[in-house]
């Protein structure tokens, strides 16, 4: 609660290598702050803030529910889901594939092919509907830094 009695909060957003605080402004939590729940997926824009007596925090920009982020942005197609594999071998291949279908969805694929240096667009039978399980099964496997989502005109986090 502010000083002009407008609620607001700080969210803690954590991961496998630490924590960072999001800050919630009033404005913002009025529009989004139905979707803030304990142990709720959602994705959050906003700025960086970098202060060299605190530690670093987010100001949170927009909140949105991580299930409609994916049906919003894979039925307008503008993003698509990169998947860096070290090189093109059958089995790597045939594993991508194997997951990919267990997703099936409007979001183009594409492969980086790392020791070439060359990308590939799936065909439409392997494109995906992105979601937490497909993330998390292709960044055990390939990394996380080897799995990105993009956006119209941006990179968006995976």
């Amino acid at each position: 609660m502010t000083k002009k009695n407008a609620m607001m909060c700080f969210l803690t957003l954590e991961d496998l290598y630490g924590s960072i605080d999001i800050v919630v402004f009033p404005n913002i939590y009025e529009k989004y702050g139905q979707l803030v729940n304990i142990d709720s997926t959602v994705l959050i824009k906003g700025k960086i803030n970098i202060n060299e007596e605190q530690s670093s925090s987010i100001i949170c920009e927009t909140i949105i529910e991580l299930s409609k982020f994916n049906d919003n942005r894979s039925s307008n197609g503008k993003n698509s889901l990169e998947i860096r594999i070290p090189e093109m071998t059958n089995p790597i291949i045939d594993r991508v594939k194997s997951i990919l279908a267990q997703h099936p969805g409007e979001t183009p694929v594409v492969l980086s092919i790392q020791n070439t240096n060359k990308k590939f667009k799936s065909n439409k039978n392997l494109w995906v509907n992105i979601n937490q399980k497909l993330i998390h099964e292709l960044s055990t496997i390939f990394g996380d830094n080897n799995i990105k989502v993009y956006g119209e005109n941006e990179e968006m986090q995976k």
